[in-house]
């Protein structure tokens, strides 16, 4: 490949850097991040990266997650040296380091993972450049790292869909040989790495379970042996990366059984394989969802049946039937438990088959004359842009949506903190997803409590709970837990008792709650009492 077309085929990861980029400045600080790009699961993971460096098993070990973990120890380690390398600060602990000031290390992190993603979108075009010598199709396949409003932000967000994006890239590109193997002269078998192949396959299991119908993408190659190769390394690379949770694999295996003999998300519902009465609701979510990829599916089937209908020996099948497999396949989770990021892996597929079926429309003019060649050509091309440009503008939009959310959390804290500062011995209690940071701090040690005992962490709660409405429980971790029961008691120390929500949520009726501020995405509300019992102020007042 000259290396001109090496210079343009950085163009698109270049773009993708940039657009990402403009995302972290929205997203970030991610204890206040916009809805789906906040606390849940950075933090997590940025904690039982810390684990790591304690000495410590990872205790979140849900999907399992450990590439991802072991990343952030990693970044973690490095920022911290270079921090005291600098002499800013001095002689101080690095767990407590991250713990009191998490969301530096949290960038770093992103910055990592986004360096990572633009690289394996680069190395995509270039696997395509290198098979077709289609400039064009190279091109047109990197675009969807920037399509569908959902690989763009996941691409740098400290999340496991973020290694998934980088594991599908990266898995696509060794595959490129055989997707286009029917339309170009294609490179030696070999040049599909069955150790790399392996290595890929591995990580994207050991980062999450719901890339198991990628393995699919193996049937494209034509031998049984070497597919089985693959597998077994990708095994091997699995078990070494679940090294570190070993001891943890029992709730593992133990979690990822209710998920999948329960009808709810997360092991929750009803204990049946799925919710028949939601299923058609489900399957309309999920075609609006990501209508390109569907739409794709669509026309690979209908390749499919005019290569049957017309027996074409010579047509490949191959290549359009493993995609609507793998994308079946991937579809049927997310059935099960809507969730749009589970389809994360399989979205790129939608621009691979789309393109695989331009190259198909190119091919018909390979015996015609050289005016018709070059008005197919520009008709593929044209249409291409189109398909691309549905799916990428989606993402250019939402950047507009996020920013505006970004301004009203900014609002709402700030409203809400010196209302709060007004009282300073007040107990703040905070409901589910609330966006403090010792919220995120709080959530984050219910998946790291080997870090919950340390100083630093009873300093950063103090005057703090978590209302675990769930279990009716209050929790700090480090601090303790009570029954909702014995809460007048508890709160009678302080002058007022604050709940911080960003719903409404029925479960918290147990209260008696006078608003203070209300600002949109958060609400402040006082806690006078309990709905079954004498109010907190009178028993504040009896106590005194």
């Amino acid at each position: 490949m000259i290396t001109k077309n090496k210079i343009f085929i950085g163009v698109v990861p270049f773009i993708f850097i940039v657009v990402n980029l403009i995302y972290l400045s929205v997203i970030f600080p991610l204890y206040s991040g916009p809805p789906g790009y906040d606390q849940d699961p950075a933090y997590a993971y940025l904690f039982n990266g810390l684990l790591l460096l304690d000495g410590q098993a990872p205790w979140h070990v849900d999907h399992p997650g450990t590439p991802l973990q072991i990343l952030c120890a990693c970044v973690i380690f490095v920022v911290h040296f270079f921090i005291n390398l600098s002499g800013s600060i001095q002689n101080i602990d690095l767990i407590d380091s991250v713990i009191s000031n998490p969301e530096p290390y949290l960038f770093a992190t992103s910055c990592v993972l986004l360096s990572m993603n633009a690289g394996a979108i680069y190395y995509l075009g270039y696997r395509i450049n290198k098979v077709s010598s289609q400039f064009w199709l190279a091109i047109f396949c990197q675009l969807s790292g920037l399509a569908f409003s959902m690989l763009s932000p996941r691409a740098a967000y400290v999340a496991p869909e973020s290694l998934l994006i980088f594991t599908t890239f990266c898995l696509i590109g060794l595959l490129a040989p055989v997707i286009f193997k029917s339309s170009f002269v294609q490179t030696p078998s070999s040049d599909c790495s069955t150790t790399w192949l392996g290595f890929f396959c591995g990580v994207g299991l050991a980062v999450k379970v719901t890339f198991i119908p990628m393995l699919g993408l193996l049937l494209l190659l034509p031998s049984w042996k070497k597919i089985l190769k693959i597998i077994t390394i990708a095994v091997v690379t699995l078990l070494i990366l679940l090294i570190p949770v070993y001891t943890n694999l029992g709730r593992m295996f133990g979690w990822l059984w209710n998920v999948a003999s329960h009808s709810g998300i997360h092991g929750s519902g009803q204990s049946i394989l799925i919710d028949w009465t939601q299923l058609i609701q489900n399957i309309k979510s999920v075609l609006s969802w990501f209508a390109p990829l569907y739409a794709t599916v669509f026309l690979l089937f209908v390749y499919l049946l005019i290569t049957f209908g017309r027996r074409f020996p010579n047509k490949s099948i191959r290549t359009p039937l493993v995609i609507i497999l793998v994308v079946i396949a991937q579809s049927l989770l997310v059935l099960k438990h809507p969730g749009a990021h589970y389809l994360v892996p399989v979205l790129p597929l939608a621009f691979v088959g789309f393109a695989w079926l331009l190259v198909q429309l190119e091919l018909l003019t390979v015996d015609k004359e050289k005016n018709i060649k070059n008005i197919i050509r520009y008709v593929c091309i044209c249409v291409a842009t189109i398909f691309a440009l549905y799916g990428v503008i989606p993402t250019l939009k939402q950047i507009g949506v996020m920013k505006q959310q970004r301004v009203e959390q900014n609002n709402a804290l700030l409203l809400i903190n010196n209302e709060i500062q007004k009282t300073p011995d007040a107990l703040v209690i905070c409901a589910f997803r609330c966006t403090t940071f010792q919220y995120a701090v709080s959530m984050a040690l219910l998946y790291a409590p080997g870090l919950a005992s340390r100083p630093v962490v009873i300093a950063i709660l103090r005057n703090f709970y978590e209302y675990n409405f769930l279990v009716q429980e209050m929790i700090a971790p480090g601090i303790g837990s009570f029954k909702l029961d014995e809460l007048p008691e508890q709160l009678t120390r302080h002058s007022k008792v604050f709940l911080l929500t960003p719903k409404s949520y029925p479960d918290l009726d147990v209260f008696k709650l006078e608003k203070v501020i209300s600002a949109g995405v958060l609400t402040l509300y006082e806690i006078t009492g309990l709905a079954t019992s004498g109010s907190i102020k009178q028993s504040r007042d009896q106590t005194n």
